[in-house]
């Protein structure tokens, strides 16, 4: 059994009893927690926490609000959720009322919120859904809060993109992955996965029914290492394969040059951003 873990970075000359106005950004899954802090005058990553193998979301979360944030003087906060079902619409076609319908076949039930986020570079509207315990207690120190799913960090991320590309971002144990084709939306999907076995299989079932060639540019984000199974396997399928860096200049990033600055590579961009 994983014990939890907690992974702490701080910029040397970052004190938290004079810190300057701050903006947060806080991925929460469903067995980690991850948060940036960004200075907001120097739009500096400041400070990194990492929380891992959470056996109680909500609890955890609570605590981290209570005993390390709360206190701080954050005026921007942004959240990112971990989500495995998202409804996607062209913009134009979007109509909340008819969406009633559709979220019903999400099963999104009473106790979410539902989520919707314009992604004007793709020229669509996503539907997601947040656990209304989640989004009760982060408005209950943050009301201004601004939430996304982690289908949307992934759009954000790629929203320049004018090429095709596949993108791959690993959690602790499933995978999304976003396919764009000169710049359009090809498909978007989540996967449980265990071992690269269920990698394989999965990779295998997009590049068939989508008709990825392996020649695309392959970007990977996330929980993954250039020496385990699964980016062994990666290489062997694709031709061209990176591990993609945060956007944003090197004195922003300083904070993570001693770490795989790909492990937070989405997040830090989703911070950094305006």
């Amino acid at each position: 059994m994983s014990h939890m873990q907690k992974i702490t970075c701080v910029l040397p000359n970052y004190s938290e009893d004079n810190a300057n106005a701050l903006n947060l950004c806080l991925y929460i899954g469903p067995d980690f927690l991850t948060y940036n802090l960004i200075d907001a005058n120097a739009k500096t990553l400041v400070k990194l926490v990492d929380t891992l193998h959470v056996k109680h979301i909500y609890e955890t979360l609570a605590d981290i609000i209570s005993q390390e944030l709360a206190f701080l003087n954050i005026q921007d906060v942004k959240i990112i959720y971990l989500t495995q079902k998202q409804i996607t619409l062209p913009a134009e076609l979007f109509e909340p009322n008819y969406m009633k319908s559709q979220w019903a076949l999400m099963k999104i039930e009473e106790a979410y919120q539902v989520i919707e986020t314009v992604h004007s570079s793709f020229g669509i509207i996503t539907v997601s859904s947040i656990p209304q315990a989640v989004t009760h207690l982060i408005k209950l120190t943050w009301p201004q809060a601004h939430f996304m799913s982690s289908f949307d960090l992934q759009l954000n991320h790629f929203r320049n993109s004018h090429k095709s590309l596949l993108s791959i971002d690993f959690r602790s144990s499933s995978i999304h992955i976003l396919a764009i084709d000169n710049s359009q939306i090809q498909f978007q999907r989540h996967f449980e996965i265990e071992n690269v076995n269920e990698l394989a299989y999965f990779i295998k079932l997009c590049m068939q029914n989508f008709n990825i060639s392996p020649e695309i540019d392959v970007y990977l984000s996330g929980l993954i290492n250039d020496t385990d199974a699964n980016y062994e396997f990666l290489k062997q399928t694709f031709t061209h394969l990176y591990l993609e860096i945060p956007q944003g200049p090197a004195h922003q990033l300083s904070l993570l040059e001693d770490y795989p600055i790909h492990y937070y590579s989405l997040l830090t961009s989703y911070a950094l951003c305006e």
